[in-house]
C-alpha cells in the first residue's frame, strides 16, 4: 500500500516543487505518514527532480510528524544537512528529531505549529 500512495502522490507533488536560486524545495504537508511510504516518497522525488529539498508534514496517532530529505548532490556544494533543518522545522511542533545528513525524521506534540514548521526551512 505504501508503494501505491507514494507513486499517486508523487505526480501530484512534482507540480507544487518551487525553486529557490539553484535549489529546488518542495514543503507540504502529506497524508502519508508510515516510514515506510514516506521514504519512497522521497527517493521518488529524487529521482525526478534534480537538487530537491522535501520538507513534509503530516500527523500520526495525534502527533506532529516531519521528515526532511535532500539531494546527495546538494550536501557538499551547499552543506546543506537533513538533520540540521528538521530540528530547526521541529521547534515548531514542540519536538526534536534527527537522522542521517540525507534524511531525517522529527515528531512533537504541537500539531497546529505544522504549518509554521513547514515554512520555518525557507525564512
Amino acid at each position: 500500500m505504501a508503494v501505491l500512495d507514494a507513486q499517486l502522490a508523487k505526480g501530484h507533488l512534482e507540480a507544487l516543487v518551487d525553486a529557490l536560486g539553484p535549489i529546488q524545495f518542495l514543503a507540504v504537508q502529506s497524508s502519508i505518514t508510515s516510514k515506510d511510504g514516506l521514504q519512497q516518497l522521497t527517493r521518488a522525488l529524487h529521482q525526478s527532480v534534480k537538487d530537491l529539498v522535501i520538507v513534509l508534514g503530516g500527523e500520526n496517532k495525534g502527533k506532529a510528524l516531519l521528515t526532511v530529505s535532500v539531494d546527495a548532490a546538494l550536501l557538499d556544494r551547499y552543506d546543506l544537512k537533513a538533520g540540521n533543518v528538521v530540528k530547526a522545522a521541529a521547534q515548531h511542533i514542540q519536538g526534536g528529531g534527527g537522522g542521517r545528513p540525507n534524511y531525517a525524521t522529527a515528531g512533537g506534540k504541537n500539531i497546529a505549529g505544522l504549518p509554521q514548521a513547514l515554512e520555518a526551512p525557507f525564512l
